[in-house]
């Protein structure tokens, strides 16, 4: 009985034999028009990419000059901009240096005026009329 079976399970195993081999092919086949199908799809979706790419990397050829350009006025406004800078903090100098001198001016204008009515009080206290006195504000 023992024989009776190997002879069995031998005669299964070499009749499922063409089954086993058709179900591997056939996963082959599928996995291989599956990788078909997937290769297929990418080339489509590159080509448009490319293309994409091709227009975008012209358009920013374009834009060079114009961002050289740009970067050229930047430079210029900024050197512009420290004279400027540097101009206003000479003015600003400047302008401290006049107010302190306004000051001055305003303090001794304000001494010669007391200066001229002491002397305008005192030609009137001898008795005279002075020729010429402060104005009147």
């Amino acid at each position: 009985m023992n024989a009776e079976w190997i002879v069995v399970i031998l005669t299964a195993l070499i009749a499922a034999a063409p089954g086993v081999y058709a179900l591997i092919a056939g996963r082959h086949k599928a996995n291989s028009e599956a990788a078909d199908s997937i290769s297929e799809a990418a080339v489509q979706l590159v080509e448009p990419l490319r293309r994409e790419n091709a227009a975008l990397r012209q358009q920013l050829d374009g834009l060079r000059p114009e961002l050289d350009g740009l970067r050229s006025e930047v430079d210029e406004l900024r050197m512009e901009n420290a004279t400027l800078r540097s101009d206003i903090t000479q003015l600003r100098d400047d302008n401290a240096i006049l107010r302190a001198a306004i000051a001055a001016l305003r303090a001794e204008n304000e001494e010669l005026v007391e200066g001229v009515s002491a002397l305008a009080r005192q030609v009137e206290a001898l008795g005279q009329r002075p020729v010429y006195g402060p104005r009147r504000r």
